[in-house]
């Protein structure tokens, strides 16, 4: 999805101290998904970060793109806690 920098943003939603959903987007996708998510789950945290330009290519890469198509969305929560 586009190249990595200040015009890319980390969505995330948090379930406390876990991380549910980590997503990467363009800024205007990154917006419009995380105004979906509160509205779909709106007990949780969710919070859009910059990717800084220190972030290395390799482990932006880990993250998945936001899908463009507002239906898939709701597959992007995963409830598998992780350690």
């Amino acid at each position: 999805m586009g190249t990595t920098g200040i015009h890319q943003r980390r969505v995330r939603i948090w379930l406390g101290d876990y991380v549910v959903a980590d997503q990467r987007a363009e800024l205007a996708l990154a917006e419009r998904y995380a105004e979906a998510m509160i509205r779909r789950f709106p007990g949780l945290q969710v919070t859009i970060e910059p990717l800084e330009p220190s972030v290395d290519a390799a482990q932006v890469g880990t993250w998945p793109d936001v899908p463009t198509d507002p239906r898939l969305w709701p597959l992007t929560v995963g409830w598998t806690v992780q350690a």
